[in-house]
């Protein structure tokens, strides 16, 4: 298969339009280091597969980590990035102020078109280059620890102390909101100030490619004020406080007691802002869809549609609506049903309903895996039993996983929150030690497992499975 395939739960097509439409724009492609071009999108029902082409995304990654060998090169690419990404946070907070009822149809229009101008940059380059190195810096590190070591070190002690080298001092913005409830609730000012404060920072947390309703002020309201209730608050707020401390004091313990090189300790550096970039690409990507779609419930509320099958339509198409065409209704349930959007050399490609299922299944075919052991990437290490739920989508995972069930998805991202904090462990298909699922396994203190392609395919609901993050190693019971 030429495609690394994600699968995620049902994205509708205007939301990854600012990477579809864009990824071919010669002006967009040439800030990518390498030539990069192919991406498919294929929503089938409740379950999206967006796949890289794997030699492009493999490149793309291997191309980053030359560029950050050098202080100068790290420094640099980092400060693009993070342009990028500002440019596009700004553009969708100044459409969410913006009183868009007012506006002209003129106006409107123009404005979809800056929200695209502002973030095609940051959705393109932040989403190729996360993920490639999502991809190669894995392995990447682990070579290079490894020739840091002595050749005795045994396999376990090393997936071991890789974890413990590899737990991030960057604190993630889950771990900064929940801090931020509890010093609110802790605080002698007038509560209501502090209230504001924590919703208007945090209030887009929630938000994620599923998930389209951002938290109210009423949530963190109703989380402070049942904060301010619990018993030894400020034990809680000072055992949140210290994770970042303990983990800088274990990777400086480990850093002199094998008197790691400036080489390595300097991949380390790398590997922090990894997990910034995480984070800071799901603020661009939650708050810029979010801006999209309250542009799209407005054209919708002009032409008395509704806003939810517009949400099918790519960017030009919902111009279009606004000029007054005619929503075609079939083409809708078509693809609500299947749509496929492929982006290479070529150009741009759209088919729906059976043409898009019968393109897909040419494109990306899983092989039926029938073996008793799964392997990964220990994440957060230790050892729990437990019922797996299958799990393909944020919505899914809210419904299905209850206390002390194990979580087994694709890859988590910001709206699987609720469901991570009820799960005793976690194992995902794709990831690495920079991905969502491994940094807040790793706050929440329990065991996950990252990068074992296959467990939504082999794993079925209600198996009970030994999860031993300490090897990485999944048995079926």
């Amino acid at each position: 298969m030429k495609w690394e395939v994600y699968k995620r739960g049902t994205i509708p097509l205007f939301r990854v339009s600012l990477i579809m439409e864009e990824i071919n724009q010669k002006s967009i492609r040439k800030l990518l280091p390498t030539n990069f071009s192919a991406v498919f999108y294929f929503n089938n029902g409740p379950v999206l597969f967006w796949s890289w082409n794997k030699r492009e995304i493999k490149n793309l990654g291997d191309e980053i980590i030359k560029i950050c060998s050098s202080k100068g090169g790290v420094e640099k690419y980092f400060k693009t990035i993070k342009s990028y990404a500002r440019r596009a946070i700004l553009a969708a907070e100044k459409i969410k102020k913006i009183d868009l009822k007012k506006l002209s149809d003129r106006e409107l229009r123009n404005l979809l078109d800056y929200l695209f101008e502002e973030g095609s940059c940051a959705h393109v380059v932040m989403t190729t280059e996360v993920d490639s190195i999502d991809i190669v810096f894995e392995k990447f590190l682990q070579d290079k620890l490894r020739e840091e070591l002595p050749a005795f070190f045994s396999e376990e002690d090393f997936y071991k102390l890789y974890e413990n080298i590899s737990r991030p001092i960057y604190r993630s913005y889950i771990n900064q909101q929940e801090l931020a409830m509890v010093r609110a609730a802790l605080s002698r000012t007038e509560i209501e100030k502090e209230i504001n404060k924590v919703f208007k920072k945090f209030w887009w947390t929630r938000l994620g490619w599923e998930t389209i309703l951002p938290y109210s002020k009423k949530f963190f309201n109703n989380k402070i004020l049942k904060l301010r209730k619990a018993r030894d608050l400020k034990g809680k707020y000072l055992k949140l406080n210290s994770r970042v401390q303990e983990n800088i004091k274990l990777r400086r313990a480990i850093i002199k007691k094998y008197d790691f090189s400036k080489e390595f300790r300097g991949w380390l550096d790398v590997m922090e802002k990894f997990f910034y970039l995480h984070d800071l690409r799901k603020e661009m990507q939650v708050k810029t869809v979010y801006a999209g779609n309250l542009i799209l419930r407005e054209v919708a509320r002009r032409v008395k549609l509704d806003w939810n099958d517009l949400e099918w339509l790519n960017r030009n198409e919902i111009k279009l609506i606004l000029a007054r065409a005619r929503l075609d209704k079939k083409e809708i349930v078509r693809r609500k049903k299947a749509v496929l959007v492929l982006v290479d050399k070529k150009g741009y490609k759209l088919l729906s309903g059976e043409k898009a299922i019968k393109f897909a299944n040419h494109e990306i075919v899983y092989k039926e895996n029938k073996i008793k052991d799964l392997k990964g990437v220990g994440a957060s290490l230790g050892k729990v039993f437990g019922k797996v739920k299958i799990c393909n989508g944020a919505e899914e995972a809210l419904k299905k996983i209850k206390k002390g069930d194990i979580l087994v998805c694709p890859m988590t991202l910001p709206d699987y929150v609720t469901a991570m904090k009820k799960a005793k462990a976690i194992i995902t298909d794709e990831g690495g030690i920079t991905c969502h699922a491994a940094i807040i396994s790793r706050e929440l203190g329990i065991p996950c497992v990252v990068g074992t392609k296959i467990a939504t395919q082999v794993l079925k609901n209600g198996d009970l499975v030994e999860v031993d993050a300490n090897k990485g190693v999944i048995k079926i019971l």
